[in-house]
């Protein structure tokens, strides 16, 4: 027991990132877009400079994934139809594609849970599409939380290995990384904004 303890309290309170993990972890994953990749990688490297411990990190950013991603697909369960009806969410996820979600749902929702789980940026709009289906939250979760576990612990244990190289790589090219995301999540809103002006000049032709 004095083991466990000492264990669980071998870090000042001030390095706690596992708890910083949870809650980035339970927010990005509700958010669209989303790539908590980034943040497991974040994680995995700040627990490899000490600043918390590795193990409980990948268990309180596991436990936060979960948490996080079964909000998002108990939204698309009560109000998954409405959400997709909007039309910018049409246009983000074509009719072809929410309907092979509905059929991969019925006859194999691992490999669905799988492919959604390489698809960072439009994840949770997946998971929408996924719980509009209404499979049920125990199906959801059955395959979900050990594909989350094993995800998450893979990502954040190479971060761990490799932050030497990636801190490194960080530091020296900091102002290109930050140029680099900045200009994707530019993308993406210029996208996001070009659908809804279009979708807008559609039915204000009608």
């Amino acid at each position: 027991m004095e083991n466990i303890q000492e264990f669980l309290f071998s870090y000042p309170p001030h390095q706690i990132s596992f708890v910083i993990g949870f809650l980035v972890m339970a927010t990005s994953t509700s958010l669209f877009p989303s790539n908590n990749d980034l943040n497991m990688v974040v994680a995995g490297s700040l627990a490899a400079l000490g600043h918390g411990n590795i193990v409980l990190t990948t268990i309180f950013a596991s436990i936060g994934m979960i948490i996080g991603e079964s909000l998002v697909f108990l939204v698309g369960q009560y109000f998954g139809i409405k959400i997709y009806n909007l039309p910018f969410v049409k246009k983000l996820m074509p009719p072809e594609r929410y309907n092979r979600i509905g059929k991969m749902v019925v006859r194999i929702p691992l490999r669905l849970i799988l492919s959604i789980r390489f698809t960072p940026i439009i994840r949770p709009i997946t998971y929408l599409a996924f719980g509009s289906f209404r499979p049920g939250y125990k199906l959801f979760i059955k395959y979900h939380a050990p594909v989350a576990i094993l995800y998450c612990t893979f990502v954040i244990t190479i971060s761990y290995f490799l932050s030497t190289l990636i801190t490194t790589f960080i530091n020296d090219y900091k102002e290109w990384v930050f140029a680099a995301l900045l200009l994707v999540w530019l993308l993406i809103i210029k996208e996001l904004s070009r659908a809804i002006r279009k979708e807008a000049h559609l039915e204000t032709g009608a």
